[in-house]
């Protein structure tokens, strides 16, 4: 009696297979959390400069003058009709809290520093010395993107993450 051929793979076989599929996703899942969380980044950085945009969109319209203290608190809103009509665009997606304020970003208003003079609230463009260092946009909560880092927009709406302590010194800066 002749016997007939295997067909199929034996229990080791599998288990090899399975074996090596497992290595291969231990290696892949680090890779593709760092690719996410590079995404998000980007989406921020994207944000802030949509953001940053429309500020400056709203200052040519307005002689040079950024939002003052009396609209401050609804900034959202007024730049809507300055290219954020998108409410994604102020969600950061690092963000897992803007639900519960409805922002993710803020804006160096009276309400975000300690003295008047530190506020860009009603100020002019044209007036502003140090334009191209003085943060104007930034993340609502630092930490979403690393430690010790918050994204930033700087009132020339380039966009950068800043390290924390250079945050706050940034933002005792008064605006001259």
């Amino acid at each position: 009696m002749k016997k007939q051929p295997r067909h199929g793979l034996s229990l080791i076989e599998i288990l090899v297979v399975i074996a090596i599929i497992l290595v291969l996703l231990g290696l892949l899942l680090p890779v593709q959390a760092n690719m996410r969380r590079s995404a998000r980044l980007v989406v921020c950085q994207s944000n802030l400069k949509g953001i940053a945009t429309a500020f400056r969109h709203y200052a040519n319209d307005n002689r040079s003058y950024l939002p003052d203290e009396t609209i401050e608190h609804i900034w959202f809103v007024i730049m809507a009709e300055y290219g954020l009509e998108n409410v994604d665009v102020l969600q950061c997606p690092a963000d897992t809290d803007s639900f519960a304020i409805g922002l993710s970003y803020s804006w160096r208003n009276s309400m975000e520093v300690e003295f008047v003079q530190q506020s860009l609230a009603g100020k002019s463009l044209d007036m502003i010395s140090t334009s191209s260092s003085l943060v104007m946009n930034f993340d609502a909560i630092p930490g979403w993107h690393t430690e010790s880092d918050i994204q930033v927009a700087v009132v020339d709406a380039s966009v950068r993450l800043m390290p924390a302590d250079e945050f706050q010194q940034n933002m005792a800066l008064p605006v001259q």
